[in-house]
């Protein structure tokens, strides 16, 4: 990539990634910049999702699925624990067996 191709961004970082970040461009002999850019790169390319802590989430490139993750954002944290409130109009705790 050209020098003139880059732009300037600020962003805010938890300090424990910031500290993760500053490690692993040591341990690479790279820019921070560098390191985030190629993170970057690899979440967005498909080739895997970074996750808050460090690691990649990979997704079979032959998953039906794979086309349509991370096309939609509801804003929504909890679905993983209240999935039954979103679907079904209430928690798991009020239905009746």
């Amino acid at each position: 990539m050209k020098e003139n191709d880059y732009v300037s961004t600020n962003i805010q970082l938890p300090r424990e990634q910031l500290k993760l970040l500053k490690h692993k461009a040591v341990e690479e002999g790279k820019s921070m910049g560098q390191v985030v850019r190629e993170l970057l790169s690899r979440g967005l390319s498909g080739k895997g999702t970074v996750t808050p802590q460090g690691g990649t989430l990979k997704i079979p490139e032959k998953s039906p699925f794979a086309a349509i993750i991370g096309l939609g954002r509801s804003g929504v944290t909890d679905e993983s624990h209240e999935h039954d409130k979103y679907l079904y109009g209430k928690p798991k705790s009020e239905w009746k067996n």
